[in-house]
């Protein structure tokens, strides 16, 4: 169900966001098309897997969530600190222009992985959820979907990493051939 609630509001989202921009949602299309996403995903696991909740607090319950709270907000803040750490570096050290070289580069480089792995954890989250209460069978599942998607990604990203210039040398203007470099050696990383 998770999956096809992927390949169904995935492409949604796109379509909403393309809408409102159309109608004049400027900036705004991302954020009106996330929420009717959002809330529309929420609607349906809701119908799907309905869940009573009660409208009278239990403060006994609090620390629970408080502590789990804690935990996943730490993670989240650590998250944030990896996604854009690099660029404040480069910004801190190099300027505007050499982190807009980088930022393409990136985006560039992750093409590949984005296109393999983009639904993958919606798919084997749920599916290894199920074998939590057989270790061992979870550990060769895990390993098995680890290898095939090496099998599989390694090449694609060396293969992106020769492809790189003449890509960006057919399809992007000069002012963005600075960032080949950036693309070569991130591809050849996500490779490993």
């Amino acid at each position: 169900i998770v999956a096809y609630l992927a390949i169904v509001l995935g492409p949604g989202n796109s379509v909403l966001i393309l809408a409102f921009a159309y109608f004049g949602g400027h900036a705004y299309s991302y954020i009106f098309a996330s929420i009717i996403v959002t809330v529309l995903r929420a609607i349906i696991c809701w119908w799907l897997a309905p869940t009573h909740v009660g409208i009278r607090p239990r403060p006994n319950r609090w620390k629970y969530l408080a502590s789990d709270s804690a935990i996943v907000g730490i993670g989240w803040i650590f998250v944030a600190i990896i996604s854009q750490g690099d660029y404040c570096l480069l910004k801190l050290f190099h300027g505007k222009g050499v982190v807009g070289v980088y930022w393409y580069g990136f985006n560039l480089s992750l093409q590949t992985v984005i296109l393999l792995t983009a639904n993958l954890s919606a798919v084997l989250f749920p599916v290894m959820t199920k074998m939590k209460d057989n270790p061992a069978r979870l550990h060769d599942a895990y390993m098995r979907a680890t290898r095939i998607l090496m099998v599989i990604g390694a090449p694609a990203c060396l293969l992106q990493a020769a492809l790189a210039s003449p890509l960006i040398h057919q399809f992007f203007s000069p002012e963005w051939y600075g960032s080949m470099p950036v693309v070569y050696i991130l591809s050849i990383g996500m490779a490993f």
